[in-house]
């Protein structure tokens, strides 16, 4: 009864008295483990590491044969970064245990950590495949919450493989199974980093994460909370979370990363995260500048970032958060031919978050989260050519608050996720322009016109998602949402949003997805929201035009060929009625474009220490005759070979066919409709430093100095993001050191 006491004090981070109900124990009867396995618990998370170590060997040699305890401590010694005998103990526990998922799950971390991520996948595929033998003694809930955290890892493995595709679907199945994971969400955060338009979903999927998270070590890094932040190749391919810690324990860790290259690229990142007692907290700055491939395509970044999270009691945490951004830059557009840009044109962002969430579980089955968050941002925008006298000046200024309140319950078989919120953004706009006035037919030299004009967005809107798992391959998603969007005075409209979509797992082989949903896009006050980001894995949120309405269908296909064999089909349509706005922001007319995007995979691993990859993206946009991009036609082929060895060396060599037809208007006839065709190489050499100390690599892109034409599938964004491939030879070399 003492070590039951010590466990209940456990949960509730009440370590002095953990310890001294495992003392008593310990008191009564010195030859029972399980005391002891609990007070090494309570000396670990307490930030003795050590100390916690021995009391778990002394538990191990009282019970030679128990697979938990060689398990624990195959976990302590991976803390320690002795590796080797925490993978004795992982193949011990897995020897005792034939049916345990658990020394393959942890065992499958390890792997991932020390550059052997083929050994990793399979681990992990084992330990996913023996989960339901855990039946006898864990309920059908906390199977699926094994089943979500441990799908969350394989992504992550998957990731560090190069398999995008499969890593993706890995973590939209985890948060069907479990909207509650919130491994799941930081996953689909991170992976989302690599995939172009989904920057609201990204920053969307870490916010989720964040509130539904216990506390813990693993660090909000600035560069991943800030929607359209451009830090350069370099910084944005360092992994998020490259260390997985197994025990969370009294301490404070140390990331940073260093970024040097060509065209003067110079950044950094600092993380400070820590964990005391009932407390964690995270301390970041991002720095960045780079000259770019050509004249005004320079950039410059200042990111700080403060986050706190309290155990306010076992149920309740909070937490809050502060960010701000200073940004200055160039046109960063590349719209087809290299020379076609603005060499006048400047922007400065200057922005400031402050959030307050909160979670709270009414029970293991129910939860509810909630965030407020206030944001002040003001975005100038500068034209200034000294040859003719023209100046132009257009600055914007957004203050604002976000509401949102979530209710999570999962039960046997069905999980539900509802919700609202309300959105309220104040903006302020001037307009100076010098030279010739704005409303004078006859230019008069010095006299500048002046415009300015006031609005306020509001938006409210509510929803319900409903997964059901039925029968036991298939999961449904059925929702519906509802938006009410209005320009205060001026504008407003509102609609019902049916959501639908399926994951059918047919065998041990072959997944299928399907999901069809309408969205309208919202005034979102920072890019994020609590609402899920996707059905099915279809995206629902992408930088649109506000009140802009969509409709989306998508159709995905994922094969298991063989054991190292993976394949795989996505077909998504989506189509946008845009509102084209007067000069007083009302809604004058809707106008349509269409956007399809479909792509192909195939994953190969043939040895323990190569990845092979290939992809097909087709990507068709199209618009209104007068808009200045009328209709894009992209195909994009990528190849890779990946290497790894167990010395910690690793390797990638890539290629990108890219294959682009554009119809522009305003264009002669002769000029309007343009094609290129291109091959770029890229590469990547690097070094995993000793016991698990971070990194160094060595990048090219473009590696033979390609030139080419080439219009960025980002033609409708409002912030200006760096295209996905840049006519330029670009060096990289990169740090990465976890202290």
């Amino acid at each position: 009864t003492q070590s039951v006491l010590g466990f209940a004090y456990l949960t509730r981070i009440d370590i002095t008295a953990a310890e001294h109900a495992f003392n008593q124990a310990i008191t009564f009867d010195q030859s029972t483990p399980l005391p002891r396995l609990g007070l090494g618990l309570a000396m670990i998370r307490r930030g003795e590491l050590a100390s916690g170590r021995q009391q778990i060997e002394i538990a191990a040699s009282l019970a030679p044969a128990n697979p938990l305890i060689r398990s624990y401590l195959g976990k302590a010694y991976y803390e320690e970064k002795r590796d080797p005998l925490a993978d004795t103990q992982f193949e011990l526990a897995k020897e005792l245990d034939l049916n345990d998922p658990t020394p393959y799950f942890y065992d499958a971390i390890l792997k991932q950590t020390t550059n052997r991520p083929i050994d990793a996948l399979e681990n992990l595929q084992q330990s996913i495949t023996l989960n339901d033998q855990r039946a006898v003694y864990r309920s059908r809930l906390l199977l699926d919450q094994d089943l979500a955290a441990r799908g969350a890892s394989l992504s992550r493995i998957y990731s560090d493989l190069g398999m995008d595709q499969l890593a993706l679907a890995e973590g939209w199945k985890s948060i069907a199974v479990d909207p509650s994971n919130h491994s799941a969400h930081r996953f689909l955060a991170d992976a989302y980093s690599s995939l172009p338009r989904h920057e609201i979903a990204r920053v969307s999927e870490l916010l989720q994460a964040q509130l539904l998270q216990p506390i813990n070590i693993t660090p909000v890094k600035p560069r991943f909370s800030a929607a359209y932040l451009n830090p350069g190749i370099g910084l944005a391919n360092a992994t998020l979370n490259e260390y997985t810690p197994l025990f969370e324990r009294n301490q404070v860790k140390l990331l940073a990363s260093g970024v040097v290259g060509n065209n003067d690229t110079l950044g950094n990142e600092l993380t400070v995260a820590g964990i005391y007692k009932q407390l964690s907290f995270s301390l970041g700055h991002l720095y960045s500048k780079t000259d770019g491939f050509r004249e005004n395509n320079d950039e410059r970044n200042n990111l700080y970032n403060v986050f706190a999270q309290l155990v306010v009691t076992p149920r309740l945490n909070v937490q809050i958060e502060h960010r701000r951004r200073d940004s200055r830059y160039g046109d960063l557009a590349l719209r087809f031919d290299p020379e076609f840009f603005n060499p006048l044109v400047r922007t400065d962002i200057k922005q400031k978050n402050l959030r307050v969430g909160g979670h709270f579980a009414i029970s293991p089955k129910s939860h509810i989260i909630a965030n407020v968050m206030d944001v002040d941002r003001e975005n100038t925008e500068n034209v200034d050519d000294p040859v003719l006298g023209e100046r132009r000046e257009f600055n914007e200024q957004q203050e604002g608050y976000q509401v949102e309140l979530q209710y999570l319950f999962q039960s046997r078989g069905y999980n539900i996720t509802a919700g609202a919120g309300r959105y309220d953004v104040a903006v302020e706009r001037r307009e100076e322009i010098d030279n010739p006035p704005c409303s004078s037919p006859f230019p008069i030299p010095g006299i500048i016109c002046i415009t300015n004009d006031e609005l306020t967005r509001k938006h409210d809107n509510a929803y319900t998602y409903v997964n059901i798992t039925y029968p036991d391959k298939l999961i449904w998603t059925l929702g519906v949402g509802y938006d009410d969007y209005k320009i205060v005075d001026r504008d407003s409209q509102n609609r019902f949003n049916p959501k639908l979509g399926v994951q059918w797992q047919l065998n041990d082989k072959v997944r299928f997805r399907a999901a069809g949903f309408k969205t309208l896009k919202r005034a979102f006050v920072a890019n994020q929201t609590i609402e899920p980001t996707q059905i099915a894995g279809f995206n629902q949120f992408f930088d649109d035009l506000s009140a802009t309405t969509a409709t989306r269908y998508g159709l995905g296909l994922d094969v298991s060929l063989t054991r190292s064999t993976n394949a795989g089909l996505e077909f998504t349509w989506r189509k946008l009625d845009v509102p084209v706005l007067d000069s007083n922001s009302v809604i004058t007319e809707y106008r349509e474009r269409n956007e399809d995007i479909h792509r192909a995979y195939l994953y190969l691993t043939p040895t323990k220490n190569i990845v092979i990859g290939g992809e097909y993206q087709y990507e068709n946009f199209s618009a209104p005759d007068d808009d200045p991009l009328t209709r894009s036609k992209t195909h994009i082929l990528p190849l890779s070979l990946r290497y790894f060895t167990t010395q910690g060396f690793f390797g990638k060599l890539a290629t990108n066919y890219v294959k682009q037809n554009i119809s522009r208007a305003g264009l002669s006839a002769a000029t309007a409709d343009d094609s290129d065709v291109f091959v770029l190489v890229n590469t990547t050499l690097g070094y995993r430093l000793p016991k698990r100390r971070g990194s160094i690599s060595l990048s090219v892109q473009n590696l033979f100095d390609k030139n080419f034409n080439y219009y960025d599938v980002n033609p409708w964004v409002s912030e200006l993001v760096r295209p996905r491939f840049t006519p330029d030879r670009s060096f990289f070399a990169q740090l990465i050191l976890h202290l």
